[in-house]
């Protein structure tokens, strides 16, 4: 029997009680699980990556008196100190730009360590340069208002390469731009050089200096580092934390429910595979007499199984695709927006499948030896 013919005798077939039911439960089940993946992937891998990529969970205020800033240098994995009075945004108007339809607030930035931005093109802003910034690909209309963001008018960062604008009578120009996304920065923020940095905060902010904001290597180095800022008798505070007493009981939450999705679907599809493959004997016992052998009904019957699960897959995949988005772009936007990249984990949502659907055939083919 040819492929062609296998198909025709399969597609046939589909519309039977029992695979409508397999392919009911496989949509809803997976649905559940991709979102538990999403979700669970969000809690692991993207905020592992915001405590590094984010430079301000790297950033400590460090406070001690006579505090010698030759002592904290001196110590393995900071990678810069400088005074406090420079720490946080300075805020400008979206009118510096002079971008009609960016409406809220711009957020500079200062590059204390070159290599901390990459732009998308692999330049860097020397911290001690001038006149120089890196935008970020993409421009969020409503800054300032995250309920009222509007992603379909989300502007293109790259039109506005070389552009200058000024600020405290500060020149500036656009010379590239930066992912967001990937440094898990805010909304609408833009970087220059620490040296500009300075000039301009001196001007706006006027803080006093009260002690150092010291900058980590790696999030990862962070206990050592605070160990000896302790044994140097420094008092110390995180300037970004996440709480992980939230954090841990939503991984363990979506973990537990990829896993029991995985259980149910387990014995759920059993119980309907082995309904179906009871309730079609008769159409079994025809091809044996039609002089089909028990390997060609295996693999008529895992067709039938594979193209059930295909389809469940897509309308699933459409489903969740719109979930997905809904929630994104329209429900959780402010949460979002500072607390990492929501991004689909394809990775995770293949092994989901490939587990599902190796299973899958070896119980049918089990069963169908039994029943024929």
């Amino acid at each position: 029997m040819n492929i062609k013919d296998k198909l025709s005798i399969t597609i046939k077939r589909l519309n039977i009680k029992y695979n409508i039911f397999l392919s009911l439960f496989l949509i809803f089940i997976l649905i559940i699980a991709f979102i538990a993946l999403t979700i669970y992937s969000f809690y692991t891998k993207s905020l592992n990556e915001m405590l590094n990529k984010n430079i301000d969970y790297r950033r400590y205020s460090v406070y001690k008196e006579n505090a010698n800033i030759n002592e904290l240098n001196s110590i393995n994995h900071i990678d810069a100190v400088y005074d406090d009075k420079y720490l946080g945004y300075i805020y400008v108007s979206n009118n510096v730009l002079n971008i009609e339809k960016l409406d809220g607030t711009i957020y500079l930035e200062p590059v204390i360590i070159e290599n901390d931005i990459l732009s998308s093109s692999k330049k860097t802003i020397d911290p001690f340069s001038t006149g120089q910034a890196f935008c970020p690909k993409k421009f969020y209309p409503n800054s300032g208002t995250y309920d009222k963001i509007d992603i379909f008018k989300m502007l293109n960062g790259k039109e506005y390469i070389n552009k200058k604008f000024n600020v405290e009578n500060k020149e500036f120009k656009i010379i590239d731009t930066y992912d967001s996304d990937f440094y898990y920065t805010s909304k609408n923020t833009c970087f220059i050089s620490f040296n500009d940095y300075k000039e301009i905060s001196k001007i706006r902010n006027k803080n006093e200096s009260q002690g150092f904001i010291i900058q980590i290597d790696n999030y990862k180095n962070t206990k050592k580092v605070l160990s000896k800022l302790t044994n140097y008798n420094y008092e110390y505070s995180a300037i970004a934390t996440i709480s992980h007493d939230e954090i841990v009981p939503i991984k363990n939450t979506t973990g537990t429910l990829v896993l029991v999705s995985i259980i149910i679907t387990f014995i759920t599809s059993y119980i309907i595979i082995l309904k179906k493959n009871q309730s079609v004997k008769k159409y079994y016992y025809t091809l044996k007499i039609l002089g089909y052998k028990i390997k060609e009904i295996n693999n008529l019957s895992n067709i039938e199984l594979l193209i059930i699960y295909l389809l469940s897959l897509l309308i699933g995949s459409i489903i969740f695709t719109i979930i997905y988005i809904i929630i994104k772009y329209f429900i959780a936007t402010e949460f979002l927006s500072q607390s990492g990249s929501f991004q689909i984990p394809y990775v995770l949502f293949a092994l989901f499948n490939i587990i599902v659907i190796v299973y899958m055939y070896f119980i049918n083919k089990i069963i169908i030896n039994k029943t024929c």
